[in-house]
């Protein structure tokens, strides 16, 4: 019997810090409500699956910050390495658990469905790593059933070229990879703090 795990990255949000390329901006009350709607909406919602749930937080994001329910199991995020290390360590975890597959989000796609996440999860029973595209050129989902050191290094995190670098390593693997609908996320449009505190 499989343990699926879902972990969703909450990044650090500093109002007036925006990114390169922001089509628009939203006031910080505006990013804690869209934030706040998505991990409510994620815990609402029944999944169709048996999971268990990991929100992965910077050790500077008050917990009060954001509604998860306890059904939520929080995690701290190490914030003094690059953000691949800290990706790669939050899965590593997950599989000495006994966790697998393990799918992690980011917390800045309010389109993203259950409906979405139980796709990737079936996609992972014929696949070794899905992909939940963004229009950013990042992607908004990763998901694994065994680590992958490959994905997590030599990529250049917060660039438009993070899924082509991501691909191209998975491809040179000759891993099955399987591809979700792409979607916006708030990245493109609104005030985040460092690229590098992205899942891209």
């Amino acid at each position: 019997m499989t343990k699926r795990l879902l972990l969703i990255l909450v990044q650090t949000l500093e109002v007036g810090k925006t990114k390169p390329h922001p089509a628009h901006s939203f006031g910080g009350e505006q990013v804690y409500q869209v934030f706040n709607h998505f991990s409510e909406q994620s815990h609402i919602n029944n999944f169709p699956v048996p999971v268990t749930k990991w929100v992965c937080q910077e050790e500077n994001l008050a917990a009060e910050d954001f509604r998860f329910d306890g059904s939520w199991e929080r995690q701290q995020v190490p914030i003094d390495r690059e953000v691949g290390y800290r990706l790669q360590f939050l899965f590593a975890k997950g599989l000495v658990e006994g966790y697998s597959p393990i799918i992690m989000v980011g917390s800045d796609c309010p389109n993203l469905t259950p409906e979405l996440l139980q796709e990737a999860y079936q996609k992972l029973e014929t696949s070794d790593v899905v992909f939940g595209p963004a229009k950013s050129g990042g992607y908004y989902l990763l998901g694994l059933n065994y680590l992958v050191p490959e994905l997590f290094t030599d990529i250049p995190w917060g660039t438009e070229q993070v899924l082509c670098f991501s691909l191209t390593a998975a491809s040179q693997l000759q891993l099955k990879v399987d591809l979700l609908p792409e979607l916006h996320c708030l990245e493109e449009e609104t005030v985040l703090h460092h690229d590098p505190h992205q899942l891209r």
